[in-house]
């Protein structure tokens, strides 16, 4: 088959390409750059916000939809931005499908979706909505654009809420990439009040085995599924785990709680495990397996 993949340069969308390729699909690629060591059958450059799809591709069996903006800022300007590229332009890419015939497609969305601190733990995809930033609440928009009555019976969209994915070329702004690159350096890693805030940290090669289980199945989608490892993780315990693999003897230091000590966050991943016989690897293989596959 071949397969339409968005936001084809990024950590999961350059995952997700690999692995296409490797069961022997065509793939499309699409992003705003275009790496030089990607394994694609063809790549279309462009935004998604202006994006003409059906003059750039055909033929297309299925869709990821992986990219768009991630401007987490809470401005003006990325109500705008996260409006223009993950909200219409979804839509156009929804409208392309249709038109297209497309029975398969995956929709990356986001565990940001979900009220923080969480009322009860792990947290489930009927537990309470509240997104805090722009981002966030697009990334709503485009599940309720995707499960309206005039497109969920025509593209069976499977909608996978991510956590928080990690991996060798993901971006460096957040706390894993910094503990990683204070380790590697023996510089001490600073966790605030006593490490306990946590997160559902996911492989990037476990978010991408999702999306094509996904994608090639032929079942009727149940709705939005969350999409995590289903391990929670102290910033305590990911610096520890961090030190084991990357550091030496890196020492931890503690700072003042900055507030977020009891923001506490995991997700129930029983839905992908019942679907898919779904087994997530645990935060020491995905990291060693990190730092084999950064130093290849």
């Amino acid at each position: 088959m071949t397969f339409l993949v968005t936001g084809a340069s990024g950590l999961v969308g350059g995952q997700v390409v690999r692995d296409l390729k490797a069961l022997g699909h065509r793939v499309v690629a699409m992003s705003r750059t275009c790496p030089d060591t990607s394994p694609v059958d063809e790549w279309v450059l462009g935004d998604l916000a202006t994006i003409d799809w059906k003059a750039s591709v055909g033929g297309i069996d299925g869709i990821a939809a992986i990219g768009g903006s991630l401007d987490m800022r809470s401005s003006a300007e990325a109500w705008q931005t996260c409006l223009d590229v993950n909200v219409l332009g979804l839509r156009r890419l929804v409208d392309f499908a249709l038109d297209q015939g497309v029975s398969r497609f995956v929709y990356t969305s986001s565990a940001g979706l979900y009220r923080r601190p969480a009322e009860n733990l792990p947290v489930n995809v009927n537990d309470e909505i509240r997104p805090a930033r722009p981002y966030w609440t697009s990334k709503l928009l485009g599940e309720q654009l995707l499960t309206a009555d005039d497109v969920a019976p025509k593209l069976n969209p499977w909608i996978l809420r991510l956590s928080s994915p990690y991996g060798p070329t993901m971006p460096t702004r957040s706390v894993l990439p910094i503990f990683i690159d204070r380790a590697r350096k023996g510089e001490p890693l600073a966790v605030r009040g006593t490490g306990s805030r946590s997160q559902d940290f996911i492989s990037v090669w476990d978010a991408s085995w999702a999306h094509v289980q996904c994608l090639l199945t032929d079942a009727k989608s149940p709705g939005p599924i969350n999409l995590g490892s289903g391990i929670e993780t102290s910033m305590l315990n990911l610096a520890k785990a961090v030190n084991d693999t990357f550091g030496n003897s890196t020492p931890i230091v503690f700072e003042p709680d900055d507030g977020s000590d009891s923001d506490r966050f995991v997700l129930d991943v029983s839905d992908l495990k019942a679907l898919f016989a779904y087994t997530p690897m645990d935060l020491c293989t995905g990291l060693k397996r990190f730092s084999e596959e950064s130093n290849s």
